[in-house]
């Protein structure tokens, strides 16, 4: 239901008590207030950006991507008061913010997009500072703390409270995105923190805390705490600006549900890493003394694997944590695909034979023709990254010589981020993810969870090289090469045939075969990668010599 129609549903944290009986997704419906909506579908816009160092969703320098043309910020629509605002979907934080219109300097400085005008704020007389990205990329956002009224889908929300900006050097800003809209869980929320320690002193006493999410939490918690959706989840996928030509290059965000024609049996559904006190999260509360609480979206990686073959563990050491355990956060507001130093490093040495480890800054060379997947193991099950978001295009007339620019180093794991791994944008293009808060006051009744479905087609390697042979034709421009694509729905409808494109020129477009997604069958301890399987017919199958 898009911002504007006469059909909003007003949520009042009045109306529904704090309810600890939530029924698990996809088993079963709320049922709890009677204001339940099936769910709503929100067309994610799709923003072009430079690659920058400089902001959260970026790392390495201005470069084409072969997979997107550009670095792509995901926008979605949010009333604010009687304003509609872009902001950057970001499942890697928790805060809705916005620009104020006196916000001046840094990243807005002569940045054109719409702005919340400072005098029609109701304000907490909280400031806020909200940190971004790594040791690395890392930004800051910085301003006061208000109320207003947000809709999200026809769901409006009274006194939602949120980051008015006069601070940033978020280049997002500059890209006609004028905000973030954080999707992560509430111990996350700077702004949740700040609003009951103002009230309350210290939040490590975490009983206001807890169920300060009912009034003060994070826009998309307080909706699902209020239960005005059947099921507390949303989804993402995301689509590739050049090459996906055919369906506009946007992608879609839904709250509530799942795609159509999607069933929940058709992901792979893993369980979210929770935080104790002593890994950084939050104390359990006296109401529930043996609950843990999530954190972050992040899950546990069974193995990554390069070409079919399973890479060694980082051996770097974390600081402060447990260094065995690797798990990865999914961020949509990271542009990349970042990794442990040692790994990275080992993935570049393998694919680029020019590649210097000492060369910091430089991205490897590779082949633009030369197929490489990078795949991460999670529940048992592989999901590749499509290896036309493996690589970019650094001259816009080469189309021989390629970057693997998309995937860069992190920071090891710390108290408050686990994570080794942080699997941004090229994880969405490859993925329909899905995420399910649960039970946000007891987890335990109802544990969050993600879940993920493969949308990379199984002739992904011809894709990439028939798009190179067509780059060679065109002067070696990709954006050129690409018009003349045929792109199908990125996740075939469970139960139908997805339809063949037709055409009345093939020399002059690629036909994308209409082919389900890869399955691939769990990997047994002893085996390099698990058997690939296509249409349910074994295709190839893997050594059992593993690394250890």
């Amino acid at each position: 239901m898009p911002i504007g129609v006469t059909a909003i549903i007003y949520v009042f944290s009045s109306l529904v008590a704090l309810s600890t009986g939530i029924s698990a997704y996809p088993q079963g419906r709320l049922g709890r207030s009677g204001l339940q909506h099936p769910g709503y579908d929100i067309t994610i816009k799709a923003i072009g950006a430079p690659k920058s160092q400089d902001y959260k969703t970026g790392g390495g320098s201005s470069i084409i991507g072969i997979g997107n043309n550009f670095d792509i910020l995901y926008t979605v629509p949010i009333e604010l008061g009687n304003k509609v605002f872009p902001v950057n979907l970001d499942t890697g934080s928790s805060d809705l913010w916005v620009v104020s219109d006196k916000c001046e300097t840094n990243a807005c400085k002569d940045a054109s997009v719409t702005r919340y005008p400072q005098s029609s704020l109701l304000p907490t007389g909280n400031d806020v500072d909200m940190h971004y990205g790594d040791s690395t990329t890392g930004t800051f956002a910085s301003g006061t703390v208000g109320l207003d009224t947000a809709t999200i889908a026809g769901i409006a929300v009274p006194k939602q409270a949120f980051g008015l900006i006069e601070d940033t050097t978020n280049l997002l800003v500059q890209f006609d995105a004028a905000g973030i809209f954080g999707l992560s869980f509430p111990v996350a929320s700077r702004i949740q923190q700040v609003l009951e320690a103002d009230k309350t002193g210290s939040i490590i006493e975490t009983d206001d805390f807890i169920t300060a999410t009912y009034s003060n939490g994070p826009l998309l918690s307080r909706i699902v705490m209020a239960g005005a959706l059947e099921n507390p989840i949303f989804s993402v996928s995301l689509q590739r600006n050049a090459v996906d030509t055919e369906i506009g290059g946007n992608g879609l965000f839904t709250v509530g549900k799942l795609p159509e024609g999607i069933s929940d049996s058709s992901l792979t559904w893993v369980p979210v890493r929770l935080y104790t006190a002593e890994d950084g999260g939050v104390g359990a509360p006296s109401f529930a003394p043996d609950e843990v609480y999530p954190y972050h979206w992040e899950i546990d990686i069974d193995g990554v694997f390069l070409d079919g073959q399973r890479l060694p563990d980082s051996t770097i050491p974390a600081d402060g944590v447990d260094s065995q355990r690797v798990s990865a956060l999914i961020d949509t507001g990271n542009s990349l695909l970042r990794g442990p130093e040692d790994v990275v490093n080992r993935i570049f040495s393998t694919v680029s034979t020019s590649y210097n480890i000492n060369s910091q800054g430089f991205a490897p060379t590779v082949p633009c023709n030369t197929p490489h997947t990078l795949a991460f193991q999670i529940g048992g099950e592989l999901f590749p990254i499509d290896p036309r978001d493996f690589i970019s295009q650094l001259d816009p007339e080469n189309a021989v010589t390629c970057y693997a620019d998309n995937l860069v180093t992190t920071d090891p794991p710390t108290p408050g981020s686990l994570f080794r791994w942080s699997l941004g944008v090229p994880f969405f293009r490859s993925n329909l993810v899905a995420f399910h808060y649960g039970n946000l006051t007891h987890p335990s009744v109802d544990p969050p969870r993600i879940g993920i479905r493969s949308n990379v087609p199984s002739n992904a390697d011809e894709l990439l090289e028939n798009a190179v042979q067509k780059a060679l034709q065109n002067g070696g421009n990709f954006s050129k090469a690409y018009m003349h694509e045929i792109s199908i729905d990125p996740f075939p409808v469970d139960g139908l045939e997805p339809a063949h494109p037709t055409s009345s020129s093939p020399e002059n477009q690629v036909s994308v075969s209409a082919s389900t997604s890869p399955i691939f069958t769990p990997i047994p301890k002893s085996c390099t990668a698990p058997t690939l399987l296509h249409d349910n017919k074994k295709t190839s199958v893997a050594s059992c010599s593993m690394y250890m």
